[in-house]
C-alpha cells in the first residue's frame, strides 16, 4: 500500500525590522513563504506550488500581507491641498455646523471614520482605497485642528 498526499511547509525568506501596526512601533519581522508539497509516506518529496507569503512580527506574532513592509509612518505628511486653516473648514470636513462642541466633533469623527476607513474599502480596489486614505487623513487633521483650537 502506498500512502501519498500533500502538505504545506513554511520557509523564512527574509528578516529585518519594520513598523508593526499592532506593536505601534519598530519591531523585528520574518517574511515567510508557504509552499505546497507532494508527500509520499508523509515525507515532502516534490514542491508543487507557492501558496503565499506573509510577514510575521517576531515580537507580537501578528501576521500581515507583505505590503506592510513598505509602510512608513513618518511619510504620513498631508498631500497637497489637505490643509486646515480655520475652524469653519474643520467643521465642514466633519460635516458639522460652524459652532459645535469638541465632543460633538469627536462623535461626528467616529461616525465618519467608520464609513471612510481604508480597511473597509480595501477589497473594492486600489482607487477607492486611495480616496478613503485621503478622506481619513482629512478627518484626522480636522479633528486635531478642532481639539487644538477649541480647548
Amino acid at each position: 500500500m502506498i500512502i501519498w498526499g500533500s502538505t504545506h511547509l513554511r520557509s523564512e525568506i527574509d528578516k529585518g525590522e519594520f513598523f508593526c501596526p499592532s506593536c505601534k512601533g519598530p519591531a523585528p519581522f520574518a517574511k515567510k513563504r508557504v509552499r505546497k508539497f507532494f508527500t509520499l509516506y508523509f515525507i515532502p518529496v516534490i514542491p508543487l506550488s507557492i501558496a503565499g507569503e506573509y510577514v510575521e512580527c517576531e515580537r507580537c506574532k501578528s501576521k500581515y500581507e507583505p505590503d506592510v513592509l513598505s509602510y512608513n509612518p513618518n511619510k504620513m505628511i498631508p498631500p497637497k491641498g489637505v490643509e486646515i486653516n480655520s475652524l469653519g473648514q474643520a467643521f465642514r470636513i466633519l460635516e458639522l455646523p460652524d459652532k459645535t462642541t469638541v465632543n460633538a466633533a469627536k462623535q461626528a469623527y467616529r461616525q465618519l471614520i467608520k464609513e471612510y476607513h481604508p480597511d473597509k474599502v480595501a477589497s473594492l480596489g486600489r482607487e477607492l482605497r486611495e480616496v478613503a486614505e485621503r478622506r481619513t487623513l482629512e478627518l484626522n487633521l480636522a479633528l486635531d485642528y478642532i481639539q487644538e483650537h477649541c480647548s
